[in-house]
């Protein structure tokens, strides 16, 4: 898959980056995240990029509403051209986080959206849910972050 990438914009200034990159995000409160991520998902829906999110922080409704409410008009988009899912079964469909399984997703989530003609794909997912008892163990979490970066490079996913 490697090859030329794109050069996008993360809503969040005026530089470009290569697809694909692989951005850590640390926020004050959720008024902040929110605000961030509408703009971070608009920039991606004006690149014609199939989106993702992967929610634990309110029902799947609720986070649709405020994006909704921040600019970012999925009410009028093709249903296809966004995701947005519960957190905790995404990245553990079998009950517990598994590095491997997780990388599988997000490069078939970019391979299908590629497929599907979108320029590219970009998503986020909020991380809360690794705090349960027995979901994962910050080893297998740390390799998966670690993983995921150079995955990147062959699947130019960006995520946040």
């Amino acid at each position: 898959m490697s090859g030329q990438k794109r050069m996008i914009s993360t809503g969040l200034s005026d530089h470009k980056f290569p697809e694909g990159q692989h951005i850590c995000y640390i926020y004050n409160d959720d008024q902040e995240r929110l605000n961030v991520m509408a703009k971070y998902l608009k920039s991606g829906q004006q690149a014609k990029e199939k989106l993702l999110y992967l929610v634990d922080s309110m029902t799947t409704g609720e986070m649709l509403t405020h994006l909704d409410d921040l600019g970012l008009d999925l009410s009028n988009a093709n249903p296809a051209d966004f995701t947005l899912a519960s957190a905790a079964p995404a990245y553990c469909p079998s009950g517990f986080f598994k590095t491997e399984e997780m990388l599988g997703v997000v490069r078939d989530f970019y391979l299908k959206s590629v497929g599907d003609g979108y320029e590219g794909a970009r998503g986020t997912g909020e991380m809360g849910w690794c705090l349960a008892e027995g979901r994962t163990n910050r080893y297998d979490l740390m390799e998966y972050e670690a993983r995921l970066t150079g995955l990147l490079k062959e699947y130019p996913y960006t995520a946040c």
